[in-house]
């Protein structure tokens, strides 16, 4: 997301450009850079609300395509502009963060879709594949934090009025959090998910020293998750995504320092398991088999309201 700051001056249009783009104040030529960075923050905030909002995977790439032809666009428009009185710092500053969104997208974007592939197979690749997101996100933050000094610098030589636009600044630094909250509970339910597999791969094999030893290891990770999980805050006033998580590690606990130690003592037993053994070793597996799947919809759910509360929904354009 980007930080968009307004210039605030009577004469708040770009009616005055002439044919060689020359500007006859310098809030004219500020105004005609910001509104060059004001497209790209809109149609970057309008691909985010449809990636959220929209089940549409064609229309969300729709808009993904949008944003970076208006990226493209906009820095051709600004690289087109002469500097100011000899002064091109905000000009170049600007056309640099435009190069940097559009090596986000073409690179860092293209890593981190690439990464997304595999991430399913690994907590370590569905960890590298979080950090590479959050990295490229950290990119565009920084390119907008740019953008956002130099307006301030210009506007400071020239003694030019900024106003900021709040709801967009706001509304930038409350998605960096929320998707930082987001990843923070995601990967813990992850690798708690990936060592429950671990262990459901060993009880297939009926090999009880594995099973042992990948139910101790679900204990200890469950243990650091809800230790972790306590002390989290809400997030914008909100609980359930977190108290989701919480309700399914205090599950997976329960599984793994009793039902899945019962199991274990049962496989291990071999031959001399007796009709109580099965019962109970069939008991635990009834019981996962009926709460998990709830409990891990439970939290899947409490994740995607958490991204349309925050999110506001797309305005459609009319079709004429």
């Amino acid at each position: 997301m980007t930080k968009l700051l307004l210039i605030s001056v009577l004469t708040c249009c770009t009616a005055g450009l002439s044919a060689q783009n020359t500007f006859s104040s310098p809030g004219e030529y500020g105004i005609a850079l910001f509104n060059e960075h004001a497209a790209v923050a809109n149609k970057n905030m309008e691909y985010l609300q449809y990636s959220v909002h929209s089940e549409d995977i064609a229309v969300v790439e729709q808009k993904r395509l949008a944003l970076i032809e208006q990226i493209q666009q906009s820095l051709k428009t600004v690289k087109a502009i002469p500097p100011y009185e000899g002064d091109a710092k905000l000009r170049d500053e600007i056309a640099g963060v435009f190069e940097a969104y559009l090596a986000s997208f073409r690179l860092e974007f293209s890593r981190v879709n690439t990464l997304k592939q595999s991430s399913r197979e690994s907590y370590e690749a569905m960890e590298q594949y979080l950090n590479a997101t959050t990295e490229a996100e950290k990119k565009l933050d920084a390119a907008g934090t740019r953008a956002a000094n130099a307006q301030e610098a210009f506007a400071k030589k020239y003694n030019i009025q900024l106003l900021e636009d709040e709801e967009k600044t706001d509304g930038a630094s409350l998605l960096t959090r929320m998707n930082n909250y987001y990843r923070n509970i995601f990967l813990r339910v992850f690798k708690t998910s990936k060592k429950d597999a671990e262990f459901s791969d060993a009880l297939a094999e009926q090999h009880a020293g594995k099973m042992d030893r990948y139910r101790k290891e679900l204990d200890v990770i469950c243990d650091d998750n809800l230790a972790f999980l306590s002390r989290l805050p809400d997030f914008n006033g909100d609980t359930e995504y977190r108290d989701a998580a919480v309700a399914l590690m205090k599950f997976y606990k329960d599984l793994a320092a009793n039902g899945y130690k019962t199991m274990t003592e049962v496989v291990r037993k071999g031959d001399k398991m007796t009709n109580e053994d099965v019962d109970a070793y069939n008991e635990v597996i009834a019981r996962s088999n009926e709460q998990l799947p709830n409990l891990s919809d439970a939290v899947n759910i409490a994740a995607e309201r958490l991204f349309k509360k925050n999110v506001p929904k797309p305005i459609p354009t009319r079709r004429t």
